[in-house]
């Protein structure tokens, strides 16, 4: 089918970043332990694609220029395994110890966090604590991997996403279908949730005050679509962290309403760049729709 704009407004410029030369993208091949489940990734922001080009969609394995800093391990809390990924840093990548932790050291680490360098994988389990993994990829040579360029028609490719990090009150009817459908947790949904209960500051650089949380947990049940809906509301991609959305049966509902995708908040689990993502099923929308290949973010821009 040709569609015909009038202007580049019309269009959204996504991408995606892959250590192989990819020429046609398949749904089927793709990593079903992805954030939303299994897709075809893309993102607004190419630096964020660009962190993608040293990294394999092969789970379990460990290239060359990645440096696995924490593999699987458990803490009570988000702040508790931050810290400990940066001690990990400071050992495995600075050859330090961790009492040699400055403020310096500290701003670098949540740099790399933040550019997508060191990659922190976060899940929060049931019973209050959470999973965590962490790697650090080294710089590689501009010419590593690939980046693809995709435009599609903005008004098509947004309405056929299902934005998960939308509030629950913008489109209820959808959400409590979804709910009737059995795409969460079964009932009661039981989780631990962290409770900020205050703050001391531990730091100060360049007028920027370096804050550490007391947190406490606490018990939340929820039996209905009411609750559901005045937990979530404001915060809707929490389900994403507490892990309570059965994303396979998700995509088949969404994809018997005619959705393509999900688009979620990127960055919002690793504390890494903001950026719009999207999981997308259609292998042959995405195709469709790519327009170059390249191993280079000059002259990529954020749209």
């Amino acid at each position: 089918m040709a569609y015909i704009y009038q202007s580049a407004m019309d269009y959204l410029t996504l991408y995606r970043g892959d250590l192989d030369k990819i020429t046609k993208f398949d749904y089927s091949k793709t990593n079903k332990r992805g954030l939303v489940g299994q897709g075809i990734y893309l993102t607004s922001d190419p630096n964020v694609a660009s962190t993608y080009r040293t990294k394999t969609m092969k789970y379990g394995f460990v290239q060359s220029n990645e440096i696995v800093l924490v593999q699987k391990k458990e803490a009570k809390t988000k702040n508790i395994a931050i810290e400990d990924v940066l001690k990990e840093y400071i050992i495995k990548v600075l050859k330090k110890r961790p009492e040699d932790l400055t403020l310096d050291i500290r701003r670098q680490f949540e740099d790399l966090v933040s550019v997508g360098q060191i990659d922190i994988k976060i899940r929060r389990e049931v019973r209050g604590a959470v999973n965590y993994s962490a790697f650090y990829y080294r710089d590689a040579s501009s010419s590593t991997g690939h980046i693809s360029v995709f435009k599609f028609p903005r008004r098509l490719f947004n309405d056929g996403m299902f934005n998960i990090s939308d509030r629950i009150s913008s489109d209820i009817q959808l959400w409590e279908h979804l709910w009737e459908e059995g795409c969460f947790k079964a009932l009661p949904m039981t989780f631990t949730e962290i409770r900020r209960t205050g703050r001391r500051v531990v730091g100060g650089l360049n007028g920027r005050m370096m804050y550490k949380y007391e947190e406490e947990e606490h018990q939340v049940s929820i039996n209905s679509f009411q609750q559901f809906i005045d937990k979530f509301d404001f915060d809707s991609s929490i389900l994403m962290q507490d892990q309570l959305i059965k994303f396979t049966r998700l995509r088949s509902v969404l994809e018997d309403l005619g959705y393509l995708g999900i688009e979620y908040e990127g960055g919002y689990i690793t504390a890494g760049i903001k950026h719009r993502a999207f999981c997308v099923w259609d292998s042959d929308f995405v195709n469709e729709h790519k327009v170059m290949r390249t191993n280079q973010t000059f002259g990529l821009k954020s749209l």
